[in-house]
């Protein structure tokens, strides 16, 4: 079977579906990852095949225009941001996912391209499978993780569909173009939620032990459990040798706290390290930080003795070493510090982020802080938390039931069943022929 898995967006979107590639390809299937142009090193180093995505959300992230607008932590002013993105990107991401969903047997989508999904899959009369790496449709029990703040319990039903909605407004108008382009007669809403309210099941890539899949679903939607890299994947990236390189220095004394600060819209980093420091050491604190600063070495040479800094780096190899980690809540990482059972804070820029901040919370695992309210008094108190003993217990009871998960060969075994169950879906029809 030829799988197309097909994602926009950054390292943590592309990741899942790597790890789920090569769940796919250890299983006979010819699997081709389409991705930014910025992942294809990535990808490829791997050992999946890498077809082009245009775009780079990244680049964009890490402008001094991106970081403004990921400061205000808004949710708004990024879906605005994407708005425009997708204007001048429609026809390119559109050329390359008809190249890529060719002879391909199903479409794998990630949220931002399960509407292209959907178009060549009625097109090529293939199945679509949606890829959901956080809560986003409609619950009674479970807010959708885009929402901040949840609604009030009761709403979050509503909530989810009205956040739809909003998807739909910012994103269908390149859908109807390209469905005009293709012949295809419109569609009414966005692909994530009208998959689900004609019950073609989705996978959703996060962890049950720490989100449960919420009751009022079918039980043909699955929750995988995260989606990460295994240890060989990793090292054939060469992300395993910074971690290693620590090891000297966390051999030096009792277990130091992971502070990752590298996927913050840090505007001065000179301030915030100063925060950190302080903190750290009233808290008598060894501390490894996470950056990727252009003027790191000018940080790195005012750091302690107790602190050390490096840039990316192999979280599961790095965090079972540390006693805690601090981040930005982003999905991926707070799958591998949860599942290296590691008291948790999250301080949450925007998107799904505040969701997770609130489950270790919920869950009695660590702190949340919005970045944007960040203070010295709130980060101390936040890592304060950390250091409890039964904040540790919960952290490390979490982390053994997450390790038993398989997250990419349950997703791969569910995306199977579900083109194995799925007829070719039918096309809404297509528009008449001109004359």
């Amino acid at each position: 079977m030829r799988i197309a898995l097909v994602t926009f967006g950054t390292r943590g979107d592309v990741q899942p579906f790597v790890a789920i590639g090569h769940a796919l390809q250890a299983g006979g299937h010819e699997v081709v990852v389409a991705a930014n142009v910025n992942h294809r090193a990535f990808v490829e180093g791997c050992g999946l095949s890498w077809a082009p995505m245009a775009g780079d959300i990244e680049a964009l992230l890490r402008s001094e225009q991106g970081r403004r607008w990921l400061a205000k932590g808004s949710i708004y002013a990024l879906i605005r941001e994407l708005n425009d993105l997708i204007k001048v990107l429609a026809e390119d991401v559109e050329r390359d996912v008809d190249a890529v969903s060719a002879g391909a047997d199903v479409i794998v989508c990630g949220l931002l391209t399960a509407n292209l999904g959907r178009i060549f899959s009625e097109l090529r009369r293939i199945p679509l499978v949606v890829a959901h790496t956080f809560p986003s449709l409609p619950s009674s029990f479970v807010p959708c993780a885009m929402i901040d703040p949840p609604a009030p319990f009761g709403l979050h039903r509503l909530a989810a569909r009205l956040f739809g909605a909003l998807a739909w407004r910012v994103l269908g108008g390149a859908d109807r173009a390209a469905r005009r382009r293709r012949g295809l007669l419109p569609a009414f809403a966005d692909a994530t939620l009208d998959q689900f309210q004609r019950g073609r099941p989705s996978v959703h890539l996060w962890s049950p032990a720490l989100q449960p899949r919420p009751a009022d679903w079918s039980e043909k939607e699955i929750v995988t459990g995260f989606c990460g890299l295994k240890p060989s994947e990793r090292r054939a990236l060469g992300e395993s040798d910074a971690a290693e390189e620590l090891q000297a220095f966390v051999d030096d004394g009792p277990p130091p706290f992971f502070i990752g600060l590298g996927s913050m819209p840090i505007l001065d980093p000179e301030p915030m390290v100063r925060m950190v420091v302080d903190v750290a050491r009233a808290l008598d604190l060894r501390v490894i930080l996470g950056a990727n600063w252009n003027d790191a070495p000018t940080v790195k040479a005012g750091l302690p003795k107790t602190m050390r800094l490096c840039g990316a780096v192999d979280h599961d190899v790095l965090f079972p070493r540390c006693a805690a980690v601090l981040h930005h809540g982003g999905s991926g990482t707070t799958a591998a510090g949860l599942r290296a059972g590691k008291p948790t804070m999250i301080c949450s820029v925007l998107g799904d982020q505040p969701f997770w901040g609130r489950r270790v919370v919920e869950l009695g695992l660590g702190s949340f802080e919005r970045f944007h309210r960040l203070n010295p008094a709130r980060l101390h108190a936040g890592l304060q938390r950390l250091k409890d003993p039964q904040t540790k217990a919960r952290a490390e009871e979490l982390g053994v039931r997450m390790r038993a998960e398989d997250g990419p060969r349950t997703a791969a075994a569910a995306i199977l069943q579900i083109v194995a169950a799925s007829s070719s879906p039918a096309p809404r029809g297509l528009l008449p022929a001109n004359p």
